[in-house]
């Protein structure tokens, strides 16, 4: 694997932000109104978001916990978008939920019949045979 932080990013191959915070040039590059901008640093912005970057990118956060306090310039395009995502909801923060949903559906499905309560197929809602 290449040293280079853009790569490490699990997001590199399908991102499509033009300002990277992993970007060693990012000083180099512009952000205009409109454009897409990292999920990190949307991320990062809302409440308790720099705990949910942490535990998403451990070993990015730092690098991308430091660029969203540089490209956060007043007044910019990027610090208004940005702006804009600190007011809406996680997209990390529902991901997990999502996951945590479908994991606790595939082990309830996991349950066999012999696990059942009632294996008797005249049985009531209840259990209770007739």
């Amino acid at each position: 694997m290449t040293d280079d932080p853009m790569s490490r990013c699990p997001r590199f191959n399908r991102c499509s932000a033009p300002l990277c915070p992993l970007d060693p040039n990012r000083e180099d590059r512009s952000h205009l109104r409109g454009e897409p901008v990292c999920g990190y640093l949307r991320e990062i912005v809302k409440p308790d978001g720099a705990s949910l970057v942490q535990q998403s990118v451990p070993e990015l956060f730092e690098l991308i916990a430091a660029a969203a306090t540089e490209l956060t310039v007043p007044g910019s395009p990027i610090y208004w978008a940005l702006r804009a995502a600190a007011r809406q909801n996680s997209q990390l923060a529902s991901g997990r939920a999502l996951h945590t949903r479908r994991q606790s559906a595939a082990d309830i499905a996991e349950v066999s019949p012999s696990d059942s309560p009632t294996t008797d197929p005249n049985a009531g809602l209840l259990g209770i045979s007739p």
